[in-house]
Formats: C-alpha cells, structure tokens, sequence
C-alpha cells in the first residue's frame, strides 16, 4: 500500500511542482523520498523497540528536509524548522520512555516484554506509565494526535502539494501500523485480558481519539486554505483510527473474522487506511493541479471550478463526499466498519461511537464549503484545461534538468 502510494506522489509531483525546481533538485528529491518510504516501511515491519526507534528516525529526517525542500520559500522554511523542533522532542520523549522499558524487563523485543508482563507484572508501576507515556507521545506526534498535532497545519502549508499529501497519508498510516503492530503482538502475548494497566490504556486512546476527532473538525471550519483545511482533515481522521485502535486490548476484540482470520478492530483499521490513502492523494492531486493552473491554495481559486474544469470539480466532489463518509463511496465503508466494531463491544464504547457520529455531521460543514465554492460561486478564473500528469495544466513549466551537467539529457514535460 505504501509503496502505491508513494508512486502516486511521484506522479503527483510530476504535474504540480517539478518544473518548479531548480536544476539538480531531482536526485536529491528521490533520494529522500525513496529514503522516508524504507524508514515507513521498517516500521511497520518490527517489535524490537530498537529498530522501531531507529526506522521512526529514519522515516522523519528526510520528512524535515522534504517539508522545507522549496528552498526560495519562505513558508517552506518555516515549516522545516517547526517540524525539526517539534520531532526532535517528541522523538527524545519516545527513547526515553523506551529505555524504561528496557530497564524494567531487560529486553528489546515487544513479545518478550508482554510475556513477562502478563506473568509477573511490574513493581514499579509509575516507571511503566513514564515507558508508555513516551511511546504514546511517540506516535502520537507522527499521526497528529491532540495535544501533539500543533506542526501538522503549518508543515502542510508551508510544503510543496506532493509533500504535503505525502506527509497526510503515508507518515500517519506506517506508525498507524507500527502501533497496530506493537499493541496486537503485546495484547495476543498476554492473551487480550481486561485488567490494569492495559484497560486504562485502552480507554486513554480512545479519548485522545474522540479529543482529536473533535478538535480537527472544529478547527477546520475556519480555514480558507485548501492544504490547512486537508490538514485538520487529516488530524480529524486520526482521532476516527485511534476510537478503532483503543479496541485492540478489549476481550471482545479477539474475536476474529472467519474468513481471513484478522482480528476485527486490525482489520478495520486497515481498510480505513486503504481507503483514506486514496481519497486523500485524490483531494491533493485536484488540489496540486488547481494551483498549477491559478497559483492560488485559496478557496476562491476553486470558484466555478464545475464551469472552468468539470472533470476536476467531479473529481473532488467524490473525494470531499467520501472524506465526509457519505455513500456510495468507500469512505463509508471505512467508517461503518469502525463504528461496528465499536458497537459490538457495547458498553462504554458507544461514547465513542457518539463521537464519531456527531464529528461526522460537523466535518460535512467544511467538507461542503468546498463543494460550494465549486459548484456554487461564480467563476473568478478563466477556464483551464488539465489532469495530475500535468499535461496542458495551465502555465508553460520550464524543462526540468535532473542534474546539472550533460551527462543525462533533460526530460520534456510535455
């Protein structure tokens, strides 16, 4: 799914911001991104605490530099530096807590500590919390949780359009799956009982969730620029995964579907994040193409986008209507699926469950100014004709030279 993903941003960047670049931009471009992906993909592929330090690092210092990478910028720089500075903190926050842990069980593997927690528990309850308050904080920090979501608007906006998709989707969903991860390996370790600390832990995620749902769509009413308002976007549907990811210690939720024999919140979770991966790229990519074509991020930019560029105007619509959780797109699906499962595990769930519907109708509010301003406004630019790959999308990009000698002959981009 990542690396999908991560083909489409480069598809993505070839029709927004490549003739953009300075010569010899390329190389280094690729190489950052091609490095964020590996990092993203270790981390979802280990329960040793120290590789999973290692590939969170590996995955965030090339973001530091791609969010800053519009070097004449002077928002891009901006968004470098907040981005540098909030991680930084965060990631010293998460190797300390870390190292609680491997003090407290004298082990590096995930499976290992769960086993000698489930046996002989701990004496030093305060030194665990202080463990998994850091790895909380952690993640916390690369999905945009509450109160750890403060770089995410700003980053967003300050970065070119590919990075910032980039940055909404696959930095959120490989720690959505290192988390998912580390908690399924810890809750089958310990075989998913409902006691202290491991319910209170539970029901701390899934308030941080509902607090995150909240605070993303409420602070999304106010923005007037697109890539801010897909940012709280963003922040918003991490609170939805992390109501799904607070299962994953509930008894009930070892329940597993008969046919892939996935456990049920797991497998919910990660549709979602199949279908948001690309309902997002969609709404960056018409974003992408949009400020080719007017050099805007406004919501004016997109008035009487219906008139001016049909197939976009449909295009976003689908994705703003799925966004929302609307059928008879995916995004309802996706939705549906965690509000199920959190309806099947009864009791205090269905706060959760609440909070999710009630976020829902307030997202619809922003989501449909956008709808509005496409369908309703009148038209404030001249029509345009253009699609992500960038062809005919308005200004005549320069040729893009990938090195700054002669060896590799410049690709035309039309």
């Amino acid at each position: 799914m990542l690396i999908v993903f991560t083909i489409g941003i480069l598809f993505l960047w070839r029709g927004t911001t490549s003739s953009e670049m300075r010569e010899g931009d390329g190389p280094e471009f690729f190489t950052l991104l091609i490095g964020a992906t590996l990092g993203m993909c270790l981390m979802a592929s280990t329960t040793n605490l120290l590789m999973i330090f290692m590939a969170v690092e590996l995955a965030s210092l090339p973001s530091y530099v791609l969010a800053g990478f519009r070097k004449t910028h002077r928002l891009g720089a901006e968004a470098s530096l907040k981005y540098v500075l909030f991680g930084a903190a965060c990631s010293a926050v998460m190797v300390y807590g870390l190292t609680f842990l491997y003090g407290l069980y004298g082990t590096l593997d995930v499976a290992a500590i769960a086993r000698q927690m489930g046996a002989v528990g701990t004496s030093h309850p305060a030194l665990l919390a202080i463990a998994l308050f850091g790895f909380i904080v952690g993640v916390g920090f690369k999905i945009s949780a509450v109160p750890f979501h403060f770089w995410c608007p700003d980053v967003f906006e300050g970065a070119s359009m590919e990075v910032s998709a980039f940055l909404s989707v696959a930095s959120k969903a490989q720690d959505w799956r290192c988390l998912l991860r580390v908690l399924m390996t810890v809750a089958d370790a310990i075989g998913y009982p409902q006691a202290q600390p491991l319910t209170a832990l539970a029901w701390t995620v899934g308030i941080i969730g509902a607090i995150t749902a909240t605070v993303g769509n409420t602070a999304a009413f106010v923005q007037t620029n697109v890539k801010r308002l897909l940012a709280y976007s963003s922040i918003a549907h991490a609170g939805y995964m992390l109501c799904a990811v607070s299962l994953l210690y509930n008894l009930n939720a070892k329940q597993t579907d008969p046919v892939t024999g996935i456990n049920a919140p797991a497998q919910a979770l990660l549709f979602y994040l199949a279908v948001y991966l690309f309902m997002n790229l969609g709404a960056f990519a018409v974003a992408g193409v949009v400020y080719r074509a007017t050099g805007s991020e406004d919501l004016s930019a997109y008035y009487g986008l219906v008139k001016r560029n049909p197939i976009l105007a449909h295009a976003m619509f689908a994705c703003m209507i799925s966004l929302i959780g609307l059928p008879p797109f995916a995004g309802f699906i996706a939705k549906l699926n965690v509000i199920l499962v959190l309806m099947n595990n009864g009791g205090g769930w269905w706060l959760l469950v609440a909070a999710i519907a009630v976020n829902s109708i307030l997202s619809a509010f922003y989501y449909f100014r956008v709808l509005r301003a496409m369908y309703v406004e009148p038209a404030t630019e001249p029509a345009f004709a253009g699609h992500p790959l960038g062809v005919g999308a308005g200004r005549s990009p320069r040729p893009l030279r990938w090195c700054s000698c002669s060896c590799w002959p410049a690709p035309s981009i039309r």
